[in-house]
């Protein structure tokens, strides 16, 4: 598993540096129609990564001035393919402006917003982990109901964070209340599932260290297929996480059906 571990790591940098580079690239090329030809040039595996920070960028610009979401709102059309990231990038961006959620949450379907929910919850993972980990913070403006879908941006992160070790991702979660463990999962499942560089070794272990909440791995494994799916993006990493998850977890689901199944029913 050292391995993995060390692969993981390299694969989480290599998506950390993407996305930084893409947000700067919003200070340079201010015309989209010559942002997304740049952000195209990313390799397929990891373009999204590239589109959720151009899309914080583009969204810390618009905040800056008002908070009107003229231009974001403009790339968001202009890129359906990517739609989850971006609305990812949108979390990312007012979470770091420190505005509360509630403004930006139904602003397009239910889904999508949900995704907003998710980045500003895997923001605070990464940036306020001592008060969002450590500490188990809820911010205030995330109603009973933003909770689950916040809760997945912090299971991200805790993925991020603990780059492919099974032990401290299950002390993490631990950590927290059981009523909340569910929808951590989920986002670890996304994670997992979309970085990659896990053998199947690793992904068993990360099953079974789930244990009653083994079905939340498999829902944030779908997901991230899902979302490759749409990206044109799909990877072998994320066939081999679903497949090996939802065959321990005894599911009939294939491949196949996944792409006749719509995200919001897996939520």
């Amino acid at each position: 598993m050292m391995g993995c571990e060390k692969e993981i790591s390299l694969r989480i940098e290599k998506i950390k540096t993407i996305f930084q580079v893409s947000r700067d690239l919003t200070l340079t090329s201010p015309d989209l129609k010559e942002l997304i030809l740049q952000l195209d040039q990313t390799e397929p595996e990891f373009r999204s990564a590239a589109y959720e920070g151009a899309s914080m960028g583009i969204a810390l610009n618009d905040l800056n001035k008002n908070e009107i979401l003229t231009s974001w709102n403009l790339f968001a059309e202009r890129a359906p393919a990517h739609a989850v990231q971006i609305h990812v990038g949108l979390g990312w961006a007012v979470a770091q402006q420190n505005y509360s959620v509630l403004p930006f949450f139904g602003i397009t379907d239910v889904l999508l917003s949900s995704r907003v929910l998710d980045g500003y919850g895997y923001y605070d993972g990464i940036f306020r982990q001592r008060s969002s980990i450590k500490g188990q913070k809820i911010p205030e403006a995330i109603q009973p109901e933003m909770l689950s879908s916040y809760d997945q941006g912090i299971g991200r992160s805790l993925w991020y964070i603990s780059k492919g070790d099974v032990t401290k991702i299950h002390e993490l979660v631990s950590a927290f209340s059981l009523e909340r463990r569910a929808a951590l999962w989920t986002g670890i499942g996304v994670a997992c599932a979309y970085v990659g560089g896990c053998d199947k070794d690793l992904l068993t272990s990360l099953f079974e260290s789930a244990q009653e909440l083994q079905n939340n791995l498999i829902t944030g494994a779908m997901l991230a297929t899902k979302s490759r799916l749409q990206a044109s993006a799909l990877t072998e990493d994320v066939k081999l996480a679903y497949n090996t998850w939802s065959k321990a977890g005894d599911h009939n689901l294939w491949l196949s059906q996944i792409e006749k199944v719509t995200i919001p029913t897996l939520i």
